[in-house]
């Protein structure tokens, strides 16, 4: 409990998850086949522990929501240029939220640049970027908690209870 908080206040009950952050990511970057000896590992390591710090602040019903965009949304687009986009509509059905909880939860999204709508194919799209330096981080997550033998709920370890030692 933070040392300034009464005892039931929102700061003493605010959600932060046990500190599970990636050390190496080395099991998922050489899934993706990246070459430990080349300048791009150390670059993609510090944009995945960017992320985590991000993703780490997020409420849980956040990263539940980011999680369910990951594992339900399709994957488009070329092999090096390969998103994770879904309907904002079907979103809202499945996971029976409403209209604005949902563009709430997408704006803390596009805040952090994880993020955005395409508005050129109406209806627009939820699409998630890559990460700082352009890892495709979503898609390769994705296939990684596919393959990962043994951790049926993986992507909902990673992301949602922020257990990113999953990647090491």
């Amino acid at each position: 409990m933070h040392s300034l908080a009464l005892k039931n206040s929102l700061l003493a009950n605010a959600e932060k998850p046990a500190d599970m952050g990636p050390v190496t990511c080395s099991r998922f970057l050489k899934f993706l086949n990246y070459d430990p000896e080349d300048g791009y590992w150390d670059d993609s390591v510090d944009s995945i522990k960017k992320f985590y710090e991000i993703l780490s602040n997020y409420s849980t019903r956040q990263r539940e929501y980011l999680a369910f965009v990951i594992k339900r949304g399709k994957i488009e687009g070329s092999r090096w240029d390969e998103r994770i986009s879904i309907f904002p509509a079907e979103l809202e059905r499945l996971l029976r939220i409403s209209k604005l909880e949902s563009v709430e939860y997408f704006r803390v999204l596009e805040g952090d640049n994880l993020a955005w709508y395409d508005d050129d194919e109406p209806p627009a799209k939820l699409r998630l970027n890559a990460l700082e330096n352009d890892l495709n981080f979503f898609v390769g997550l994705r296939r990684y908690c596919e393959k990962l033998v043994g951790e049926e709920k993986a992507l909902e370890k990673i992301i949602v209870e922020c257990d990113f030692t999953l990647l090491d």
